[in-house]
């Protein structure tokens, strides 16, 4: 079956805006996809694509448009802990798939969360210490984050936690 993601990669290798800010941001390379989500885990708009470049320390994001064109963001901050490395995303490393992986979101949710009523959320597959990483954050009616990090190359719970401060960083 194959990949999703590196269909998506490989449609933005391809666009010229991708290539021309690539052509001045030779060593970036990919570091997550992000999805907003709806509780049932629904998109509500297209996946995001960050790429990292060690140069500058910031990221840039683009945003799939029709006609396999991109969407240039400029290039931002990253959200992430002090001395801690924005680790490359390897899509060969996936094994468990998106649908898959919201299925082991969903029975964790139950089994960690199953008093929170869970209202629209988000998720980022990432590299993080070495382990590539689909990582769903939800908010709560209670206004509390619900975070579940499933490994994306075993199907392993990695990390269940709930908070009432920020989300998980990168």
């Amino acid at each position: 079956m194959p990949n999703p993601f590196q269909e998506l990669i490989g449609s933005l290798q391809k666009d010229p805006i991708f290539q021309e800010w690539k052509g001045n941001h030779a060593k970036s390379y990919p570091s997550h996809f992000f999805c907003l989500i709806t509780a049932d885990f629904q998109a509500k708009a297209s996946w995001e694509i960050g790429f990292f470049d060690p140069n500058s320390g910031k990221i840039t994001v683009f945003i799939p448009l029709p006609k396999n064109h991109f969407e240039i963001k400029p290039e931002d901050e990253v959200f992430k802990e002090e001395n801690s490395k924005v680790e490359e995303l390897t899509i060969a490393t996936i094994k468990i798939p998106f649908e898959e992986a919201q299925v082991l979101c969903t029975k964790n949710i139950q089994l960690h969360y199953a008093d929170e009523i869970i209202k629209d959320g988000f998720v980022t597959l990432q590299t993080f210490n070495q382990e590539t990483l689909w990582n769903f954050t939800f908010i709560t009616q209670k206004i509390k984050f619900v975070n579940i990090k499933i490994n994306a190359t075993t199907g392993n719970l990695e990390s269940p936690c709930a908070g009432n401060g920020r989300a998980t960083p990168h």
